[in-house]
């Protein structure tokens, strides 16, 4: 069985999202950060961050904090939550 995350918190103000798997304490900062949530089916953290008032990116961050993906919406649509 894998590891848990005990925790993971989203300091929209700051932009910081921290987490804590296992032993270990990992965080990223999101300039323009809109929300964070934990996917544990997919072992990923997910981000909407963006500049406007509605997120322009959603980013995957992997367990051990690394981006490993950036996506926009498609021309037309935008992110909600």
């Amino acid at each position: 069985m894998g590891m848990k995350i005990s925790y993971l918190l989203v300091d929209k103000s700051s932009g910081h999202i921290s987490w804590r798997l296992g032993n270990e304490d990992y965080s990223v900062v999101c300039k323009y950060l809109h929300e964070a949530i934990l996917s544990e089916k997919l072992k990923i953290v997910l981000v909407l961050d963006g500049e406007s008032g509605t997120p322009t990116d959603l980013l995957g961050y992997s367990l051990q904090g690394k981006q490993i993906f950036k996506s926009s919406p498609p021309n037309g649509f935008t992110f909600s939550y």
